[in-house]
């Protein structure tokens, strides 16, 4: 039985099980769900949007979209906001691994140097972790924004003649 005959509103189920296959893409039940939600009338594709979102990952795309129509100086902002967001999401990752091992205090078999490998283990997902939209992992997501950046940069040097 799918949300929607649960609590009869048709858009906060959709946004609820988008929410959730963002972090588990491979849920069938869910999948199923969304194909029945997506044959609605009433729910549109500009009204499918995630009920946690990234900011950096809303920035980024706002940021894609801009340049693809041309309007290359918004792209920018769009895309230094992505970027400052970025960052700032992971200083907060990288802490979250701090905090993480300050909580689990119990020293296993490596004592503190475990816990100091744990630290950098769990930093070094913060990438990964950073670069997955919608439960997939995006190649060169970073390497994404300096192009787009750069690119904009250039067409608005260019066009200014």
């Amino acid at each position: 039985m799918h949300m929607l005959s649960q609590n009869g509103q048709p858009l906060d189920a959709v946004r609820a099980a988008f929410t959730y296959l963002e972090k588990h893409p491979n849920d069938d039940t869910m999948l199923e769900n969304m194909k029945i939600y997506k044959r609605i009338p009433e729910v549109t594709d500009d009204e499918i949007i995630s009920l946690e979102p990234v900011v950096h990952q809303d920035h980024y795309f706002a940021g894609a979209k801009l340049y693809e129509k041309g309007y290359w100086t918004e792209a920018i902002e769009e895309i230094e906001l992505a970027l400052k967001e970025y960052y700032k999401a992971y200083a907060k990752c990288q802490m979250l691994c701090e905090e993480q091992a300050e909580r689990n205090q119990i020293l296993g078999k490596g004592g503190l140097f475990g816990v100091h490998v744990s630290v950098i283990e769990c930093r070094s997902k913060c990438p990964n972790h950073l670069r997955t939209v919608r439960g997939f992992m995006v190649p060169d997501y970073l390497a994404r924004h300096y192009n787009y950046l750069q690119l904009s940069y250039f067409k608005c040097e260019y066009f200014r003649f």
